[in-house]
C-alpha cells in the first residue's frame, strides 16, 4: 500500500496539479521543445546510459519504495527508478519546465507507478517523512536558495531514508581546441548559465550543515576521445554554442568556428573531451536530534 501522498493529495483528495510560474530548477536554462529534444540526444549517449545506472547503484531501492525525483528532465531518470520499486512501489517526478513533464509523461506512460507534476527544489509538494528515497542530479546548481532546498529534500525524508545529490564542477569541462583562447570564450559564457558551476566543491558541507550524513561519496567523469554519434560531449557542444549565444554574449560566427575547430581536432585524430561530476549519497538519521 502505497503511504506516500503529496501535499495537494492529502487537502484536496484527488491527483496532484501544481500552476505554472517560474521555478528555481530552470533558472538559466530556457526548456523549450528544441532544448527539450537536444536534452534528450544528450540522455541516450553512453556516458549519460552509465551515469543514471551509477546513480541507480548508489540510491540501491528495493520494491514498494517511495522516491522523489527532484528535477525528474524527460523521464529517463524516473523511468529507471520505476523499474526497481516496481507496481508496488511509486516516484513522483518533479520539474519546473511544462515540456519536461510532457516528454516524462510520455516516456513513462506503461508505467502507472511513476507520475509527474510541476514543482519546486525549495518547497517540496510532499508531506515530512513521506519518502524512502529521493535524488537530485545537476538540480542544485541551479537553485537560488541552497539552504532552503536541502530542508525541503531533509523534510520529506523519512528518518532513515536516503539520497543521492549529483552536481557537476564545470570548471572541470574541458575540450581540446587549436584556438585555447576563444574555446574558454565559450566555456566561461556557457558557464553563466548555472547559479553555483563550482556547487560540487562544497556539496559535502552543505548537506552535513542540513543534518544530513553522508554516506558515500563518488565522481563520475565524463571523457571521450573519439568524436562519434553516441558521445556526449558531441551532443553538448551543440547546446553549449545555443547557451554561449543566448546567454553569454558571443557572436554566432565565433560559436560556429569553434564547433568547426573542435570538428577539425577529432578528424586529426586529437580529439579529448573531459567533465567531471560528483555523487553525494545522503542518509536522514533514524533518531532524529
Amino acid at each position: 500500500m502505497n503511504t506516500y501522498v503529496s501535499q495537494r493529495e492529502q487537502r484536496n483528495g484527488d491527483t496532484p496539479r501544481l500552476s505554472g510560474g517560474d521555478s528555481c530548477m530552470s533558472d538559466g536554462v530556457d526548456f523549450d521543445e528544441e532544448t527539450v529534444a537536444e536534452m534528450e540526444r544528450m540522455y541516450q549517449t553512453a556516458s549519460m546510459r552509465e551515469r543514471r545506472q551509477r546513480i541507480r547503484d548508489a540510491l540501491a531501492l528495493e520494491s514498494g519504495e517511495q522516491v522523489l525525483s527532484v528535477g525528474t528532465g524527460p523521464g529517463f531518470e524516473s523511468q529507471g527508478l520505476a523499474e526497481e520499486v516496481g507496481e508496488r512501489g511509486r516516484v513522483l517526478g518533479i520539474d519546473t519546465a511544462t515540456p519536461m513533464l510532457a516528454v516524462a509523461r510520455e516516456r513513462c506512460a506503461d508505467q502507472p507507478q511513476a507520475t509527474f507534476e510541476q514543482g519546486d527544489a525549495a518547497a517540496l509538494p510532499v508531506t515530512d517523512n513521506a519518502l524512502d528515497a529521493a535524488v537530485a542530479v545537476q538540480v542544485y546548481e541551479y537553485v537560488p536558495d541552497l539552504a532552503a532546498a536541502f530542508g525541503e529534500l531533509y523534510r520529506v525524508l523519512r528518518p532513515g531514508g536516503r539520497a543521492v545529490v549529483f552536481d557537476s564542477d564545470w570548471s572541470t569541462l574541458a575540450y581540446h581546441a587549436a584556438d585555447d583562447t576563444r574555446s574558454e570564450r565559450i566555456i566561461e559564457a556557457f558557464n553563466t548559465k548555472s547559479l553555483h558551476p563550482r556547487l560540487a566543491r562544497t556539496l559535502k558541507p552543505r548537506l552535513e550543515r542540513a543534518h544530513f550524513d553522508v554516506t558515500d561519496q563518488d565522481v563520475h567523469v565524463h571523457f571521450e576521445t573519439e568524436l562519434t554519434d553516441d558521445a556526449f560531449g558531441g551532443v553538448l557542444m551543440s547546446a553549449m554554442k545555443g547557451v554561449a549565444i543566448e546567454q553569454g554574449g558571443i557572436d554566432e560566427a565565433v560559436a560556429d568556428a569553434w564547433i568547426d575547430d573542435l570538428h577539425d581536432r577529432a578528424e586529426a585524430g586529437e580529439y579529448f573531451f573531459n567533465l567531471n561530476q560528483y555523487l553525494f549519497t545522503v542518509e536522514k538519521p533514524a533518531a532524529e536530534t
